[in-house]
């Protein structure tokens, strides 16, 4: 990891540890919709407002792969959409749907660099995954992680990467996960 990146992920990881005290001391499950076991008891991830967007925090005891997604997710919120993003530098001025996705997924260690839409439809395998879902079409891509949208289009406007906190339509998407996760 970068000196940049390792700095990041420490601020990231000191908010997380912060937001995941706060899950433990003060809720019941009520203000947090996703839940690592489906119970109500122990919110496995909270969206948290700043400035430049919505950030998730995920659960300290969660799989560090899903942990590393998230943080890389969260580091590109508030860029613009650009055409292209993502693909020629890994840290660019704004990112497409495959370039945001792809950042998350190579800073996390699970694919070596970017991806097309179109290459997702055959990578990892068919249907949801446990902690994170592909969500691809030949002409877009979003993921799901806990039940939490992370996309480049709200309400079909193109804004940039974002975690979305209404979710969206699935219809036309074929769901993909990555084997153990």
């Amino acid at each position: 990891m970068s000196a940049h990146v390792q700095s990041h992920w420490f601020k990231t990881h000191v908010h997380v540890a912060l937001a995941t005290a706060f899950l433990l001391l003060f809720c019941d499950g009520s203000l947090a919709s996703s839940t690592a076991s489906g119970s109500r008891t122990k919110p496995a991830t909270i969206l948290i407002k700043r400035p430049h967007g919505l950030m998730l925090a995920v659960a300290d005891e969660q799989p560090d792969k899903i942990k590393n997604v998230v943080y890389a997710a969260n580091r590109i919120i508030g860029k613009p959409y650009k055409w292209g993003g993502g693909h020629l530098k890994r840290l660019d001025s704004g990112y497409d749907c495959s370039g945001a996705i792809s950042y998350a997924l190579s800073e996390a260690g699970i694919i070596p660099g970017s991806k097309h839409c179109r290459e997702y439809l055959q990578f990892g395998r068919p249907g949801k995954g446990r902690w994170l879902t592909l969500w691809v079409h030949e002409k877009h891509i979003f993921m799901t992680i806990f039940g939490r949208t992370f996309d480049v289009c709200v309400n079909k406007t193109k804004t940039g990467p974002r975690w979305v906190p209404t979710g969206r339509s699935t219809a036309g998407f074929q769901p993909r996960h990555i084997p153990g996760l």
